[in-house]
């Protein structure tokens, strides 16, 4: 058996009888790389106290569900035997903009945050689980502070020659990219180097550039109102899970696709191309969040000009389905291995 395989009895166990394990895409293609390794990615959770959710319209979805998946995770990971599992979670862990009105949240409003949800934070911080934590824009201010330094801004994911052919990141960035590319000439440049740099250091002064346009983001919205996708999310057709995962299902083109189901797919295909000449990187392949969106979708025009972006969705929110009557509670994650995602 696989470790996809085993990833999927995996879920199979933690969620029977609670919902549904559902296919939204897959992909199989050589470009993705990384036939030897499984890589599981965690989007965008948004935890707030519960005494704050009131507030608001909407919120984490089956957390604890999330926690028991996060421990059978972790026994998988220990478990698992010659290839590696990496496991992954892409930022907006922590929803500092909701939990408090204040601009600059603190150290102090993320412990508040990591007291109430305690179960679920020792499950996802478990030095067993190893989670590779990346900054989003709602909980970017951890940088900040010593409890959360380490985690980073992205990751790079390198095939089985030591190549880096994937970039996992939040995804907020293509946002920022996007604006500061037209505006900001200097400023892209300093994101730019902040996003893809392999090895440099950020620098304090890119760190605050990225605060500002935060900060700048966050007082255009009323987030007691505000939700990133106004209505659910359309994902397509979905299909049953099982071991039998098809090389290709749901795949988003330029030539087919839903809403905003090309969404990033170029801007990310362009800045990777941009730091393969740059930082002599391979990356063909993006892995995010942020969107809320789960999807692939997929720019080919040849081996040489593939380029992947593996959108991992979101615990938070509902999607829709031509199949459901009504709408449902995002609860997804992604895979990357045996060069299928």
């Amino acid at each position: 058996m696989s470790l996809h395989d085993e990833l999927l009895q995996i879920l199979f166990t933690v969620l029977e009888g609670r919902v549904e394990v559902s296919l939204v895409a897959s992909l199989q293609h050589e470009g993705i790389g990384f036939p030897e390794e499984l890589h599981i990615f965690l989007p965008d959770i948004h935890l707030i106290t519960e005494e704050r959710q009131p507030w608001f319209g909407y919120g984490t979805n089956y957390s604890g569900l999330l926690t028991d998946l996060a421990l059978k995770l972790k026994r998988f990971k220990t478990g698992a035997a010659g290839p590696k599992v990496t496991v992954y979670q892409l930022g907006d862990l922590l929803d500092l903009w909701r939990q408090t009105p204040d601009l600059d949240p603190g150290e102090d409003v993320a412990a508040c945050i990591a007291n109430d949800r305690q179960e679920l934070m020792a499950a996802l911080l478990d030095f067993g689980l190893e989670t590779q934590f990346l900054l989003g824009n709602h909980d970017f201010n951890l940088y900040r502070y010593p409890n959360f330094a380490a985690w980073e801004r992205r990751a790079y994911l390198k095939d089985s020659t030591g190549a880096s052919t994937a970039i996992a990141l939040h995804g907020d960035m293509f946002d920022w990219m996007q604006g500061a590319l037209s505006i900001l000439p200097d400023v892209a440049k300093s994101l730019f180097a902040y996003l893809f740099a392999p090895l440099w250091p950020a620098e304090e002064s890119q760190l605050g550039e990225i605060v500002h346009l935060n900060k700048k983001a966050r007082a255009a919205m009323n987030l007691k109102q505000y939700i990133q996708a106004p209505e659910p999310v359309p994902l397509g057709s979905t299909m049953p899970a099982d071991t039998r995962v098809p090389a290709r299902f749901n795949v988003q083109t330029e030539a087919d696709h839903l809403p905003d189901g090309m969404k990033y797919a170029v801007a990310a295909k362009n800045l990777c191309q941009q730091a393969n000449l740059k930082y002599g990187t391979r990356l063909k392949t993006a892995v995010i969040g942020h969107t809320h969106h789960a999807r692939i979708a997929v720019i080919d025009n040849g081996a040489e000009d593939f380029f992947a972006l593996v959108d991992c969705g979101a615990w938070i929110e509902k999607y829709r389905t031509p199949e459901s009557a009504q709408a449902l509670p995002n609860a997804q994650i992604a895979a990357i291995g045996g060069n299928q995602a």
